[in-house]
């Protein structure tokens, strides 16, 4: 993978990296001085390591797909897409991030990339938002007997739509009456009348309703504020008995109790203390300062108690800051034993303080009565629900169109507003995208075409949501069971067959079996097979696809078949669907056929002179058949004669023997041609009839039985009028001696021509010609 120059030390790479099959090389690098070449000792050399980290390239580009989406303008959070990203490069080339904007700038290109243009896609606000208080409760504490109009708390809500969707007002929604006034607008929340702590709830929760101006319907939150009345010290304490009035014996114990007063602070701040003002100069009588026990505390029997036979003690009590209005308690002492006896007027403060606590509770529990009858009715109490009369299966054709309605999942909430308002959503079972639903409607549609094929069943959670806050939801599961539609053609285990096959298979004998799948069910899946090619030679069986053989093969009339086969399923609502392959037949050779000759016979005329090794004709013989089984050897089954003799590759016949015509004319031979087929050789045989021609062997010359002879004609002499008859004899045998005439030259030429065998002379044209005579020389050619 890296190679190192010997001198330089610069690493190259020698081979293609690749980050999926190795990320780390540690390469051993050893660096040798040149002792040994130069002096010959072993020189000195160190070792160094190279650690190459592989970084992955950034190869391919993500591929992005997208399904489209039709949101509600009601859905807090609209999907317009779904948008799947795939790259399938690794690490910092993979992540792909997403952007929120308000307006997006597309560019669209075709696919040949040839146009483009631009398409500004601005993103509309909806009021998809509530109105958000900035604390989750809020809670204030102010003194009682402020003036009205005191603010005591603020609260405050943001809504991020824009325009009126995202304007705010603010409102107290207690349904019972409140002392408390908000202004709409800041959220500043005042008193409205004057509060008294002892007399008026000491809590109040105030339910602030916060609202936007959106439409179709305003979104409205709510929070709790809490406001504390504080106690301040306003209220004198009261005596429940004042103007006290009796005996008491003069023997009575010194510790033992004469009366106990009691007094009332509603305002519960501090303890009331009580103590004697005047009357009790002796020191005679003693007062708890908080039970308000009052005891004998000196005996009334002697010493300056017993002179004294009337008391008058005046008495009050304090809650620290305010004093109450005396109490008088007039006391006779009695000689006589009687027990203590003491007539007081009541005062009614006790009554009159439960009266006003009653009243007080009684406003707090109509608080706390509204705060129950809100929870009830004022929040988004009802979860929607869907009709039971809504199946739990449906069935559906997988080649219903996109966009068709599948199923209405309707549903109801009792709630009003945005509590009642209803979206729906697919929340699982839709992985492939191929179901939308109507965020308004709740209508089920396919959005992208379906595939038994591929997913034969869904189980969808239809989701309805309402928009109140909390939104509630409510679910059901829908089982969409995909119904086969006749949308898939047979195909083929192979795009194409062959096969070879013996020319003397048998016939009926079978030759290959093609096979064709259909995905669909039923008729819709099941194939039926046919030859589409005209042919007498081949058939199928329709529901095996096996091929057979109907008539004899013969490859040397075609070697190779062609056949056309039809896979088609047997559909019966619908249109049947087919898929055609090619099956190609190839006969291999076998030895059936002779070799045959070209002509079937031969006949050929030689001269008697020609010379032993002549080559006097060529035989020719073809085999239809391939290989050794169309190799022809010649070879003359009755040897030809001894005067000839045929090459057995070439089947050039040859003299072999000099031939004379005197003693044979004619031969009549048999050649035999025959392959070199296994196991068994063929052969045919032609007749060749060779004549032999006489050649003229001039052993005497012709001679003229006169070596000048006249003639005569008269010059109007018709054309053609004989005029002499010359003659010539050879003393040649045969047709050596037959003498042929011609005229050679002369004055006499054009004008007169002789005939070739008789020797006659005749006019050839009437010509007057200034001379009185015409000199003809004759010849005598040779006989062949």
């Amino acid at each position: 993978m890296f190679a190192i120059h010997p001198s330089s030390g610069v690493v190259v790479l020698t081979g293609r990296l690749d980050y999926l099959e190795t990320k780390l090389y540690e390469v051993e690098i050893l660096a040798v001085d040149r002792g040994m070449k130069l002096y010959g000792s072993s020189g000195v050399s160190s070792m160094a390591r190279l650690t190459v980290h592989i970084e992955q390239a950034n190869e391919c580009a993500p591929v992005i797909t997208a399904v489209t989406l039709s949101p509600s303008e009601l859905d807090r959070d609209p999907t317009y897409a779904i948008v799947t990203v795939d790259d399938c490069d690794q690490g910092a080339n993979e992540p792909v991030k997403r952007q929120q904007a308000v307006q997006f700038e597309l560019e669209v290109t075709t696919s040949d990339r040839r146009a483009s243009t631009k398409v500004l896609v601005k993103v509309l606000g909806a009021n998809s938002n509530p109105p958000e208080f900035t604390q989750t409760a809020y809670k204030a504490a102010f003194d009682e007997n402020v003036p009205v109009g005191t603010t005591v708390m603020s609260v405050s809500a943001i809504d991020p739509d824009e325009g009126e969707n995202g304007y705010v007002t603010y409102s107290i929604a207690n349904l019972n009456h409140v002392p408390f006034v908000i202004d709409h607008f800041t959220g500043a929340v005042s008193t409205s009348e004057n509060l008294d702590y002892e007399l008026m709830p000491r809590v109040y929760t105030l339910r602030i309703r916060a609202s936007d101006w959106g439409l179709p319907y305003r979104r409205e939150v709510q929070v709790l504020a809490a406001v504390t009345l504080n106690n301040l010290n306003d209220n004198t304490p009261l005596f429940e008995k004042i103007n006290c009035e009796g005996t008491i014996p003069r023997d009575l114990g010194v510790g033992e109790q004469i009366t106990t007063v009691s007094a009332i602070d509603a305002d519960e701040l501090q303890l009331v203390r009580y103590q004697i003002e005047a009357g009790n100069e002796l020191d005679l009588f003693s007062l708890h300062p908080t039970s308000g026990v009052l005891s004998l505390k000196q005996s009334l029997m002697d010493g300056l108690g017993a002179k004294v036979s009337f008391h008058s003690l005046r008495i009050t009590a304090t809650d620290g800051e305010n004093l109450a209005t005396p109490l008088y308690i007039n006391m006779t002492v009695a000689a006589s034993r009687k027990p203590v006896n003491l007539q007081c007027e009541e005062t009614g403060v006790a009554k009159m303080l439960a009266e006003k606590l009653l009243q007080a509770n009684k406003v707090q529990s109509q608080g706390e009565a509204e705060d129950v009858f809100f929870d009830s009715h004022s929040v988004n109490a009802h979860v929607p629900q869907f009709r039971s009369t809504l199946p739990t299966a449906i069935q559906v054709k997988e080649n219903q169109p996109v966009g068709s309605s599948v199923i209405l999942m309707n549903s109801t909430d009792l709630d009003t507003g945005f509590n009642g308002k209803l979206v729906y959503a697919i929340s699982g079972g839709n992985e492939d995208s191929c179901f939308i639903i109507d965020m308004e409607t709740g209508m089920l549609k396919i959005l992208s075409p379906l595939d038994r094929e591929t997913t034969d069943k869904y189980t969808l959670n239809i989701t309805v949501y309402d928009l109140g806050i909390p939104q509630k939801a409510a679910w059901r599961l829908l089982d969409v069971v995909v119904v086969d539609a006749n949308d898939n053609p047979p195909e083929f285990l192979q795009e194409s067959y062959f096969v070879e096959v013996s020319e003397d298979k048998e016939v009926h004998s079978e030759i290959i079996q093609v096979e064709a799948t259909d995905k669909d069910l039923g008729p819709n899946g099941r194939v039926t097979y046919s030859v589409l090619t005209d042919t007498d030679v081949f058939s199928i069986d329709s529901t095996t696809g096996v091929v057979k053989i109907v008539q004899p093969l013969d490859r040397e009339v075609q070697p190779v078949h062609y056949l056309k086969i039809e896979a088609r399923d047997q559909a019966r609502e619908e249109p049947q669907l087919f898929s055609t392959v090619v099956l190609k037949v190839s006969l291999e050779d076998v030895n059936d056929n002779p070799p045959k000759f070209i002509p079937p016979n031969y006949r050929v005329k030689v001269r008697e002179d020609l010379p032993e090794g002549t080559v006097i004709m060529w035989l020719e013989a073809s085999d239809p058949d391939l290989g050794q089984s169309g190799q022809v050897r010649y070879s003359f089954v009755d040897h030809g004669e001894e005067n000839f003799d045929v090459d057995k590759l070439s089947g050039a016949v040859r003299i072999v023997q000099q031939l004379d015509f005197e003693k044979k004319q004619v031969y009549n031979l048999t050649v035999k041609a025959k392959d070199k087929g296994k196991p068994v050789s063929l052969f045919s045989t032609c007749y060749v009839e060779v004549e032999v021609v006489d050649v003229n062997e001039n052993l005497h010359p012709p001679v003229f039985s006169s070596f000048v002879e006249k003639g005569a004609v008269k010059e109007d002499a018709p054309i053609g009028s004989l005029v002499m008859t010359v003659s010539a004899h050879d003393e040649d045998a045969g047709r050596d001696g037959e003498v042929r005439y011609s005229i050679r030259d002369g004055s006499g030429v054009g004008v007169f021509k002789i005939g070739e065998e008789t020797g006659k002379y005749v006019f050839t044209a009437l010509v007057r010609y200034p001379l009185p005579f015409f000199i003809i020389y004759l010849f005598l050619p040779p006989t062949l």
